[in-house]
C-alpha cells in the first residue's frame, strides 16, 4: 500500500522553471499521480501538475528558490485532501446557482400548456416552464384549482441598459440631412467612411484627403478599369464599315448594303461534320440554322448504285416539315461530259435537284451553297450547285444556278438520295447574319 509521503532520491530545480527532474526516484514505479513537492529549501511548495516519467515532474507553479540539487518530499492526494477537493468544488456550484436565482428546486416541469395537469397540487407546488433560452416559475398559490401564482424569473435578472453600438453601424450612402452617430458608416464617393462624432450636415472629406472633424476614411474606392465596352457602330451603317460584336460569338460584325445583311469578319464557320459507314442513309439533316444567312455543304460520297439521285431540301420549322411541293424549287443547268458542253433547262418542284449517278461505284464530290437563307423579306434564296465525277467514259462536271419561289426564312437542310443510298463525308460551314 502506498503511503502519504515520497522522499526518495534528490530533485534539481531551476529558478524560474516549473520542470522539477528526479535523481535516484522512481515516480510512476510509485504510482504518484498528484500531491505537492516540498522542497528541503527556501522557496515555494510545487503543486504537482502532471508525472511525466519517474525522473520528471511538471509542477503548476515555477520554483522560486535558488537553482540546485536538494532533498525533497511529495506529499501525495489522499481521499481526505480529494474528498476536500470534491467538496470546494460542490460550494461553488451552490454558490453559483444562488447568484443566477436557480437554487429552488422546483417539482415539474414542461410547456405552458401542460402545466394544466398539475392545477389540482397543493399549495406551493411548483412549475418550471422553459420559454426559448429562458425559464419561468409558477407556484400554486393555494389549493385552488388552477390557482397559480406568477411566472417568476428563474436563472435571470432583469435586462441590463444596452450597450454602445459597436463599430460599425452601417447606414448607407451618406445624405447631408441625416444625423449621424459616432461609428456610424457611410458610402461617398464610392469610398467608406466611419463617424468619429455625432454630426448633421458635415460630409466625409474628399479624396486624397482621409479625414476631417467628423469623418475617417475605412476603405477606398477602387481605380476605374481601363478597358471598353461594348463597340457603338455609327449612326447608319455604312458599307464594310465595323458596327459592334456578336454577343454569342464575339465576333466582329460589319455591315453591307444592297441587301442590308450582317456578315461577320473572317467569313465562313464551321457548323458540323458528318460521317457515313456503309451502308449510309437515304438522308442527312442539319437543324438549328436561322442564325446563318449562307450555307455551304461540301460533301465526297459513295453511292451504292446506279441511277441514284441527288438532292437537297430546306425547311421552315427545324426540320418537322421540308419544303416539297408543286413550284418550291425551280433551277436550271449545264452539264460538261468528256470535254462535250450542252445545255439544259428543267424544273423541279420538290427539291434543290443536284444530278444522276448514271454510272455506279464511283465516288462523287460537290457542293451545295445558298444565300439569303434566313432572311424572310427577301422572298426567294438562291442556290448554286457543283458536282464532279469519275466514271469509265471521263471526267463528268454539272453546274446547276437557280432559286426557291416560296417566301420565308429557314433553318434546316437536308440532303438524301432517291433510288438508292449512300456513304461518305459531309462537311456544313455558314456564314452568320
Amino acid at each position: 500500500m502506498a503511503t502519504s509521503y515520497y522522499s526518495t532520491g534528490s530533485v534539481t530545480l531551476t529558478n524560474g522553471s516549473a520542470v522539477v527532474t528526479g535523481n535516484g526516484t522512481g515516480w510512476q514505479l510509485a504510482l504518484i499521480s498528484g500531491g505537492n513537492v516540498i522542497v528541503q529549501a527556501p522557496g515555494n511548495v510545487l503543486p504537482i501538475a502532471s508525472v511525466d516519467s519517474d525522473t520528471q515532474i511538471t509542477a503548476e507553479l515555477k520554483w522560486a528558490g535558488a537553482s540546485g540539487t536538494y532533498s525533497y518530499t511529495i506529499q501525495r492526494d489522499t481521499a481526505y485532501l480529494k474528498s476536500l477537493d470534491q467538496n470546494s468544488e460542490s460550494l461553488s456550484y451552490l454558490i453559483s446557482e444562488m447568484r443566477n436565482g436557480t437554487l429552488f428546486k422546483y417539482d415539474a416541469a414542461g410547456t405552458l400548456a401542460d402545466r394544466a395537469l398539475y392545477d389540482e397540487r397543493p399549495k406551493g407546488f411548483s412549475y418550471l416552464v422553459f420559454a426559448g433560452t429562458s425559464a419561468q416559475l409558477y407556484v400554486k398559490a393555494s389549493t385552488t384549482s388552477g390557482d397559480w401564482a406568477g411566472p417568476f424569473s428563474y436563472g435571470t435578472g432583469p435586462q441590463g441598459i444596452p450597450g454602445p453600438v459597436g463599430f460599425l453601424d452601417w447606414r448607407g450612402t451618406y445624405t447631408a440631412g441625416t444625423a449621424y452617430e459616432r461609428n456610424d458608416g457611410v458610402l461617398y464617393n464610392g469610398s467608406s467612411y466611419v463617424a468619429l462624432q455625432a454630426t448633421i450636415g458635415n460630409a466625409p472629406p474628399n479624396l486624397p484627403t482621409t479625414e476631417n472633424d467628423y469623418w475617417s476614411l475605412l476603405a477606398v474606392k477602387g481605380q476605374d478599369g481601363l478597358g471598353t465596352g461594348d463597340v457603338v457602330g455609327p449612326a447608319s451603317a455604312v458599307d464594310g464599315q465595323p458596327v459592334g460584336f456578336d454577343g454569342t460569338t464575339g465576333k466582329l460584325i460589319k455591315a453591307l448594303s444592297a441587301p442590308q445583311i450582317r456578315q461577320f469578319v473572317g467569313g465562313w464557320e464551321q457548323i458540323g461534320e458528318v460521317i457515313r459507314t456503309p451502308p449510309g442513309t437515304t438522308e442527312t439533316a442539319w437543324g438549328g440554322l436561322g442564325d446563318y444567312h449562307i450555307i455551304r455543304l461540301r460533301w465526297n460520297i459513295l453511292p451504292s448504285g446506279i441511277g441514284i439521285g441527288l438532292a437537297c431540301r430546306t425547311s421552315r420549322d427545324n426540320g418537322a416539315a421540308w419544303d416539297q411541293g408543286s413550284a418550291d424549287y425551280t433551277y436550271h443547268g449545264f452539264s460538261e461530259q468528256s470535254g462535250t458542253l450542252g445545255g439544259i433547262a428543267t424544273n423541279n418542284g420538290n427539291a434543290i435537284f443536284i444530278v444522276d449517278t448514271s454510272v455506279g461505284g464511283n465516288m462523287a464530290e460537290g457542293e451545295v451553297c445558298i444565300t439569303s437563307f434566313n432572311q424572310e423579306n427577301l422572298g426567294t434564296f438562291h442556290t448554286g450547285a457543283r458536282y464532279w465525277r469519275q466514271d469509265p467514259v471521263g471526267h463528268r462536271s454539272t453546274t446547276i444556278d437557280g432559286y426557291v419561289g416560296v417566301s420565308g426564312a429557314r433553318n434546316a437542310l437536308q440532303f438524301y438520295a432517291t433510288g438508292g443510298s449512300y456513304a461518305g463525308l459531309f462537311l456544313l460551314e455558314g456564314v452568320r447574319g
